[in-house]
Formats: C-alpha cells, structure tokens, sequence
C-alpha cells in the first residue's frame, strides 16, 4: 500500500513539474498582431489545456482538408523512407507504423522536443503533420512543450538556400536530396501553416514561397526533365513535391509562382512519359519499397500528383492518370475523344539531365525507352507493350590488339532526333587508345520495334577489334531459340520480343564471327573485326508478327562503283513480315558517295524504312563529321 502511494505521489510530481515547465514555455511565445486571440489568452494564462483546445480549433478547417485531401493514410512524411535510415530515425519512422495502436510516437517527439540538442528538420517534419492531423493525440503538456519548441525554431537554422552551382554543365554535384527537398521544401510550409499565429511565422513564409521553386529549378532542365541521377528513383525524388502541393491545397497557400507551376507542369509531362503500368521505366522493375506498405506505389504518387495538380494539367494527362487508377485498363479507342488530346510529343532528350525517354502515345500499353548516360555504366530500359523487357546496365568491353580499351571522358549525346515516326539518340564516347564508340537506341513510334546499334570504329583498320555488349532482360521472361535462325524469341508473361542479331549471318548452319546469346539473366552480344565492328540489334514485338519468320542479309556498300570492306561502313538488310528495314551505318567518311541497296548516301548513318516495291524511305538520316 505504501509503494502504491509512492508510485502515485511521484506521478503527480512528473505531471506538475509537465505543467509548470509548459506554462513557463507559453509565457515566451511571441504571438503577432493578428495571432489567434484564444491562443493568446491561454497562453499568458499559462493554461496547456486552453491553448490545447484553441490550437485544436484554429486548425479544424485545415485539418478536414488535410484528411479529405490524403484519405486514411497515417503518416504521409513515411512515404519519404530513405530519410529514415539514420541512427535514430529509424524509432521514429517505427512510431509512425504503429500510430493508433499505442503512443510511441507522441512520447518520442516529446522526448526530442524537451532534450537540449538541436532537433533536425526530420523531427520538424514528424512533429508538424501529428500535431496538424493528430493535435488531440498528444496531452496538453506534450502539445505545448512541442509547439513552443518549434516556435523557437528559425527558417535560417536549417540552411534552406541549395547551394549555387559551381559553373554551367556541373548541376549534378548540388541536385537536392530528398532530404534537402523536404528541408527546403516541405518543412517550411508546414512551420508556417502550424506557426501561424507567432511572429516568426514570417520567415517560414518566405522560405516556403521560394523553397519548392529552387528545389524544382535544381532537379529538373528548363524543359521539366527530371536528372537522370534522380529519375532512377522518381518515387522517392516526388513524394515531397506531392505532399508539398498537398499541404499548400489544405492552408490554401500558392506553393509557387507563375514560373514555377510552369515549370511543375512541365516535369509532370515529363513523368507521364516515363510512367507505365508498372511503374517509372526509369527505375528498377518492382522496386523494394523496403517491404513498407506505408508507402505508396510510384503509380499511386504519379496519380495523386496529376490529381492535386487537375485544374492546370491537360486532358491527356488526366485521362492517362484516370486509366493507371483503374489498373491500367485502357479505355476503348474514341474517334471524339482523341481529337480533344493534345498532339505533344511525348519523346524528349536533355544533354543536362543526361538522359533520353522515347515514348510512342500516353495510353497503358505504350512502347517506352529511356537512356541514361550520366554515369560509366549506361542504363537502358525498354517496355514493350505496357511490360518492362530490359532494365539495366547497358554493358560494354572492348579489346583493341589484345589491350582493354576503357572510355576516356563522359558520355555525350551528338545526335537526337523526333518525329511521328521514330525517336532516335546517338551517343559516343572515345578511348584513351583512339577508339571511337557510337551507339544508337531508335523506337518507332508505329510499328513496335527497335534498333540498338553499337559500332566501335580503330584509329588504324589493321586493329583487331573484340567488342561485347551486354543487355540485361528483367525477371519473368523465358528465352528461346530458332534451330534454323540466329533470332531469340524473349517470352513474358504478357508479351513476347523477338532479338534479331543483324551482325550475325541469319542462318545457324553458316560460320560467323560473333554470337548473340542469353547468359544467366543478359543477353550477351558479341562482334570481332579489323579496323572496328557494326554491332545492330533489332528487337520486334507488333502482335502481327509475333509468327512471322525473319531473316536478313550483310548488303554490298559500294563507292565510286567498288565495294568498301566492313573497316569502312556496313549495311544490312532486315525483314520480318512485312517490315523490311535497311540499316546503313559509316565507320570511315568517304571521298565519293556510296551506295547500299541502290540508295546514294553521304550520311553517316541511315535507317529506312523499304517498301514492298524496293523504294527506300528514310526514317533517320545523321550527316557525317566534318
């Protein structure tokens, strides 16, 4: 019994010692002249429960916007799950889990908020959305102590101005984290929505009003391209930026000016074209969320992006928003209602971003390319139909006379080209030893085919040249092989590719110099020849001609009426079905005009189209250096 009164007694302690360190706290606020006159009196009464209950009243209209806008989702700063890897992040982002069913989290943020260390803009975060969603969670005590914490809080504590870039072309060494972004971004928003009744509400203001804006401005080319470094996680890079215009729709705040909704609009249209139904193409298929289902998927983040931006977005969009909500169902064909979408081109190339995205229509079932050459390890993803095929690393190795060849400087995009047809890039990279390495990715944007081409060219044509390049197909596809033909049928779940080696001679009875074969989860291509190697690969996946037998043949390349050797240009001839292509690619500038299949060139590349009469009709013609 004793004990029992001793354990009673020092609880009361706690709780007074609580309410006498709240009231002492609420005596510092410093409210402005329009500030909350039922926070104000609560406050210079020194009364937690009142400024409680007025806090709770002063932000009940936001509040309902705030659940209307993001539904039953607990905690919505989770979505953001990198953030919380750091020691002693990962106890909040658990609080956060189990909010609702004990009050772990209240405890922790007021643990934080009553220790004398700095807190971090994580802290911030956490502790603004649970007292805008949640104010009625908290005691009274554990309310005051924690907003007279974040009132003491300045918007120049956490460093929100990113850093100027060093010079033109170096944008990639100050791209925003997605910590930086919810510093930058977020946090100021909600400092300024919570603070709105204190006098340093202001500085938050200011900061949210330009935070969002150089956030944008650092992540995105003027044309709304998404970095690529940032787009191989576009998740993650626009959770901050959708709950940005969540909490600037709730307060009724403009998140941005003119400019900057622009500038958002065209990063929107940007997304969409990297968007399938599996996800950003720009990612790794199925990406692991870290196995939290608090997060939502990258579609669902896509959805609720377009949808808090509806008002400004164009049809197209919403349409194609409206159709990955409904599981990626696409809508039958109406005459009437594609007359109403806009004819954007929906390809796009940015040599800042150092990335590319080739895309033929914003429905489901789109054909989708993006390139990413921002590192030494180029990526290129393909998705077929609706269905990623390749993701990946798009590997290379080189071997001139017997010595590894290894890339000298980045890679740079030298050619890109978009029309109704086809989205074509040519991109090169040199070696210290002379090599010059060319690669080309071409999407029709009709038919449902592509073209990869590399070709390696020798500062002398009496080098032996040994290349191998390497595709890496995702998960859930079986490979087979013709037993007459060197083409491999790459089979999904629900579409199936056909890989046609053109370096390769098309019938397997016959000897050739190079293979074209699957190993583990790549596809291993591989070329040898003096002076350099023309490498194209053809990959087909139209319905109607999935049963189509393919062959194709080297073409004679002629100039001054004598044929040039392989160290010079290569040509080669494809069909499948009634798809014929003609494939022309120059390894060394002639003196005269050549000739491959009847057609004159001096161009250094060309890639046509050949009709059933044998006209040629180019579809991608690139001049040759000067």
């Amino acid at each position: 019994m004793l004990l029992v009164r001793a354990r009673l007694r020092n609880i009361t302690e706690v709780t007074l010692n609580m309410s006498d360190a709240a009231s002492q706290s609420l005596a510092k606020l410093s409210f402005h002249q329009n500030g909350d006159s039922a926070m104000k009196k609560a406050a210079s009464a020194g009364d937690a429960q009142a400024f409680q209950s007025a806090f709770i009243k002063s932000q009940s209209k936001v509040r309902k916007r705030i659940e209307k806008i993001f539904g039953d989702t607990p905690f919505v700063a989770a979505w953001s799950t990198g953030m919380f890897s750091a020691d002693g992040c990962s106890e909040l982002f658990r609080g956060m889990k189990t909010f609702g069913h004990n009050s772990e989290l209240i405890n922790q943020l007021a643990a934080i908020a009553a220790a004398p260390t700095p807190v971090s803009p994580l802290f911030v975060l956490v502790a603004c959305e649970a007292m805008l969603r949640y104010p009625d969670g908290f005691s009274s005590e554990q309310l005051v102590m924690i907003f007279c914490r974040l009132s003491g809080i300045s918007a120049s504590d956490f460093c929100l101005v990113l850093p100027p870039d060093a010079e033109e072309g170096d944008g990639a060494e100050t791209l925003p984290s997605v910590a930086d972004i919810v510093t930058r971004a977020e946090v100021p928003f909600l400092m300024s929505q919570l603070l709105e009744s204190q006098q340093s509400q202001r500085s938050w203001q200011i900061a949210s009003e330009t935070g969002p804006a150089d956030c944008l401005q650092a992540s995105t080319d003027t044309d709304g391209t998404l970095d690529a470094a940032l787009a191989r996680d576009a998740g993650q890079w626009l959770a901050p930026f959708v709950r940005v215009l969540g909490w600037a729709k709730a307060s009724r705040q403009l998140w941005g000016n003119e400019q900057t909704t622009a500038r958002w609009l065209k990063t929107l249209h940007h997304l969409a074209a990297l968007v399938t139904s599996e996800g950003f193409v720009s990612c790794d298929a199925a990406a692991d969320r870290c196995g939290q289902t608090v997060v939502p998927s990258d579609i669902d983040l896509f959805i609720c992006a377009v949808r808090l931006t509806e008002k400004d977005v164009e049809t197209g969009l919403t349409t194609y928003a409206a159709a990955l909500a409904n599981g990626g169902q696409r809508k039958p064909k109406s005459t009437k209602d594609d007359r109403k979408q806009p004819k954007r081109n929906l390809s796009a190339q940015s040599d800042w971003a150092t990335t590319a995205v080739l895309r033929n229509t914003l429905q489901v079932d789109a054909d989708v390319m993006s390139v990413d050459w921002g590192q030494s390890t180029q990526e290129l993803r393909l998705s077929a139909l609706g269905r990623q095929a390749f993701g990946g690393g798009w590997k290379h190795h080189i071997i001139a006379d017997g010595k590894v060849c290894k890339s000298a400087g980045d890679w740079v995009c030298t050619c890109w080209f978009s029309d109704k047809e086809v989205a074509f890039a040519e991109l090169e990279s040199g070696s210290a030893d002379g090599l010059r390495h060319v690669r080309h990715v071409m999407l029709s944007l009709k038919e449902h085919f592509a073209v990869l081409t590399d070709s390696v060219t020798a500062p002398d044509s009496g080098v032996q040249i040994d290349f191998e390049s390497r595709l890496s197909l995702v998960d859930g596809f079986d490979v087979e092989t013709n037993s007459i033909s060197r083409d491999l049928i790459l089979q999904g779940d629900s579409v199936s590719l056909r890989a046609v080696p053109v370096w390769l001679d098309d019938d397997r009875i016959q000897n050739t110099s190079g293979s074209c074969e699957w190993a583990g989860s790549e596809l291993v291509m591989c070329a040898c020849h003096t002076g350099g190697v023309t490498v194209p690969l053809v990959i087909d996946w139209h319905p109607d001609r999935r049963a189509a037998e393919a062959d194709w043949s080297r073409l004679t390349v002629t100039e001054a009426r004598v044929p040039v050797t392989a160290q010079q240009a290569a040509g080669y001839r494809v069909r499948i079905g009634l798809l014929q292509l003609l494939l022309y690619r120059s390894l060394r500038r002639g003196e005269d005009l050549r000739a491959v299949l009847g057609y004159h060139t001096a161009n250094e590349t060309v890639y046509s189209r050949v009709s059933n009469t044998g006209e040629i009709l180019p579809l991608v013609l690139v001049e040759s250096d000067a």
